[in-house]
């Protein structure tokens, strides 16, 4: 889970800072697996926060267009290298980070 500090656009045009929290995919599975999410609802948001992560603040709707794939291509499957280690480290770091401060519920991430 990192922490992050992002420019919004307010409705008259002007911007403000907001904190927001990126989680990397493998946080959100870990999340999933071991936090209590419920719903399908809840694994896709999660799922959706690991892609915004990994790119930039793109979801998975936005990545798919970007990459040009089909509906249903999945965008793992679709990584270059960088990508795929840019996740794999993503995902260790998170997986450190939930087993040291012993995070067992969606409520506490």
């Amino acid at each position: 889970m990192i922490l992050v500090i992002k420019m919004v656009q307010l409705g008259s045009g002007a911007e403000r800072e907001i904190e927001d929290i990126v989680l990397s995919r493998y946080a959100c599975y870990l999340v999933v697996q071991n936090a209590g999410v419920e719903t399908p609802f809840d694994y896709a948001i999660f799922k959706n926060y690991g892609y915004k992560g990994l790119y930039g603040g793109l979801g998975q709707k936005e990545i798919h267009a970007k990459k040009g794939l089909k509906k249903s291509h999945k965008i793992l499957d679709h990584m270059r290298s960088n990508e795929a280690a840019a996740n794999l480290f993503r995902a260790t770091q998170t997986d450190e980070k939930l087993r040291r401060e012993n995070i067992s519920t969606k409520s506490e991430v």
